[in-house]
């Protein structure tokens, strides 16, 4: 998913340090880091196969009868574009009171696997 253009964030500019330049890593290389991080703390990084089996099986959205369906928002997320679990959204929008109201959607990942 990518932001929308219409979805703009003031942050301040950051100048990259010539050291750290030189510690920058292929994505393989952080995924490689990450396992291995997991791995040294009694975590498995990738998925059982029941679990798998499980999600496979899910044929739709968990459908909860009082959700409000807010798709026609223009919502963004920080995600990378080649995240596969994009789980959070947001969505500002100015009140008549010149306040602002802000919204955050975030996946229920327990609606869906048990």
């Amino acid at each position: 998913m990518r932001i929308s253009s219409k979805c703009r964030v003031n942050l301040p500019r950051w100048r990259i340090l010539p050291d750290v330049q030189k510690r920058r890593h292929d994505r393989r290389d952080l995924q490689r880091i990450a396992d291995r991080a997991m791995r040294e703390r009694g975590l498995d990084p990738d998925f059982a196969r029941d679990v798998m089996a499980e999600t496979d099986a899910l044929r739709g959205p968990a459908i909860d009868p009082g959700a409000r369906d807010l798709r026609h928002l223009l919502w963004c997320s920080i995600d990378n574009d080649d995240s596969r679990d994009i789980d959070q959204l947001s969505v500002a929008a100015r009140l008549p009171n010149g306040s602002t109201r802000l919204l955050v959607a975030i996946a229920d990942v327990d609606a869906l696997v048990k």
